[in-house]
């Protein structure tokens, strides 16, 4: 090796000694002929363990066919640059992005190789799928939000047909004669009842109902329909109550929260297979959102709160039920039979009061109704 080319290679490793990126020279089969140091930060090998290694068995199967033909063009076009991205295996069996930037220098005689620079690219990787993510999620959000204007103004149709319906109905009372007559009309009344239920329970669902608010003691409200709690219960599970007095009252409709406590208890007694309890509780406490689960409903701010929970014993939920439980007509029974926790979602959403729901299989499930206090 003459002094010009000892010189050169010296030159060459210092330049690359501090390199934050890999520098790396290849022969014409993607051999590694040198890394530079900075290979030891990166991937875990040191430049001697890679010596004469073939690249290409480092690099992700599902990677090497559009390096191999990147590298191809490499070799076609001596002295132009070539960019592609990968992912490389480091020492200790991690994948690695990487960019590499390489050019053909196999002709230039004080080099013989390709020379190419190389950086871990997996935090902008990452930085890159979560803003797709969420840009997906934020479109999804968009696509829900204008479903739910669309149904909000249908069901609004929708209820005033029904009130033409009604009205129309009454008015022939007057001049219908005969039993037949009146039983007929008094079919069309009910299925307009329910199906008025049905958009009340919709626009519920959507945080469009018409909502009374007015500044409510909690603790009445839930002592008030003790009996019609425990009616529902009876039969199927042991109520049992724990209510904090002297809790700050809260801005809700009374009517509204009523419903949502009935529809948690009817659905914490569907939970449980032969004995158990459920436990409706009221207090007033510090609320932490990390310690719920699942998709977040309304408002989960941390800090204190009026808290209204419904527990049980039951059988409690995987991973899978709770992903969907506030999806409309969803239902772990054979047949779903309503808007069910959905409408509470809605309702408890137009209230700018959070839902919180910590379960397990196994466990029991409790669900927690938190509402910021009344300033």
């Amino acid at each position: 090796m003459s002094d010009d080319a000892v010189w050169t290679e010296e030159l060459f490793r210092a330049l690359t000694l501090h390199s934050v990126d890999i520098i790396s020279l290849l022969d014409g089969q993607g051999r590694l002929l040198f890394n530079s140091p900075a290979t030891v930060r990166i991937n875990g090998f040191t430049p001697e363990e890679l010596q004469h290694k073939d690249t290409f068995e480092l690099i992700h199967p599902e990677d090497r066919a559009e390096v191999a033909r990147v590298f191809a063009e490499v070799l076609g076009a001596p002295g132009t640059l070539r960019t592609v991205e990968y992912r490389y295996l480091t020492k200790d069996g991690r994948w690695l992005w990487m960019e590499a930037v390489a050019s053909n220098q196999l002709d230039n005689p004080a080099v013989r190789g390709v020379v190419a620079n190389s950086r871990d690219i997996s935090e902008r990787k990452r930085a890159e799928a979560e803003r797709q993510k969420t840009e997906l999620r934020l479109r999804e959000l968009q696509k829900l939000e204008s479903l739910g204007r669309m149904a909000g103004g249908v069901a609004h149709d929708f209820n005033n047909l029904l009130t033409v319906i009604l009205g129309e109905a009454s008015a022939l009372r007057g001049e219908v004669s005969g039993a037949r007559g009146l039983e007929s009309i008094e079919a069309i009344e009910a299925a307009v009842g329910r199906a008025s239920e049905l958009t009340h329970r919709l626009l519920a669902y959507l945080g469009l109902g018409r909502t009374a608010l007015a500044d409510t003691d909690l603790h009445e409200l839930v002592t008030g329909i003790t009996p019609l709690l425990e009616g529902a219960a009876h039969g199927r599970a042991q109520l049992a109550f724990e209510l904090a007095s002297g809790v700050a009252r809260v801005r809700c409709d009374p009517a509204q929260v009523r419903e949502v406590l009935l529809s948690l208890v009817n659905n914490a007694c569907e939970a449980i297979e032969g004995a158990g309890t459920v436990v409706v509780r009221l207090s007033q406490r510090s609320v932490d959102p990390a310690t719920f689960m699942g998709p977040s409903v309304g408002v989960l701010a941390a800090g204190p709160a009026v808290v209204l929970e419904v527990a049980d014993t039951g059988v409690g939920m995987t991973a899978d039920v709770v992903a969907r439980i506030y999806d409309p007509f969803f239902s772990t029974k054979q047949v779903g039979r309503g808007l069910g926790l959905a409408a509470v979602a809605g309702i408890v959403r137009s209230h700018g009061a959070g839902l919180g729901l910590t379960t397990a299989p196994g466990k029991g499930t409790t669900f927690s109704v938190c509402f910021p206090l009344t300033r």
